[in-house]
């Protein structure tokens, strides 16, 4: 089953935020470098500036979650760069996480909005969790048989019933 992963309203509000500054940092930069006054030291400096905004924003592009599917042994979280393959028969738990108690998440290592939110993020009631979020509402927590926690946002909740589904030990004719 495919399921979308479309960036909520703060995703949105900060990728065009980044891409209008790094945009802006751009265009005054090359102003710089193409100014024949400035001597090749601070060209170079202004143009490893560019060259840092560019990797970054194309980086945080080529990682984003773009959505998700789950089939009769995985859920496969859809990057450009590269998918994440999650074992259905390595999860212990799943269930939706309330916005309530995702208040106060602090990203420790990753990615809070350009195209999504990804990577590692901390909080009190869950610990470490690994990220691949582009929402933050409609939650979903795994918990792996090893306690590792993994957030995932699809468009529709119907993903939680899928997996649930796909969870419980029924007659493999049941499955797609």
């Amino acid at each position: 089953m495919e399921n979308k992963a479309s960036l909520g309203t703060t995703a949105r509000i900060i990728t065009m935020g980044v891409t209008i500054l790094f945009t802006t940092l751009a265009v005054f930069g090359l102003s710089v470098i193409f100014d024949a006054d400035k001597d090749l030291l601070e060209k170079a400096q202004i143009g490893f500036m560019i060259l840092l905004l560019l990797v970054v924003y194309v980086f945080c592009y080529l990682y984003r979650p773009l959505g998700y599917m789950v089939d009769r042994e995985n859920i496969t979280v859809h990057r450009p760069l590269k998918s994440v393959i999650i074992p259905l028969k390595e999860i212990g738990e799943v269930f939706q996480v309330s916005p309530e108690s995702m208040k106060w998440t602090i990203r420790t290592f990753g990615n809070g909005g350009l195209f999504g939110l990804y990577g590692k993020f901390w909080n009190t009631r869950y610990g470490n969790m690994t990220w691949y979020a582009t929402r933050t509402d409609n939650v979903i927590m795994v918990v792996m048989k090893n306690a590792k926690k993994i957030v995932l946002s699809p468009d529709q909740l119907s993903m939680l019933d899928e997996i649930l589904r796909r969870l419980k030990p029924t007659d493999s004719s049941d499955f797609d």
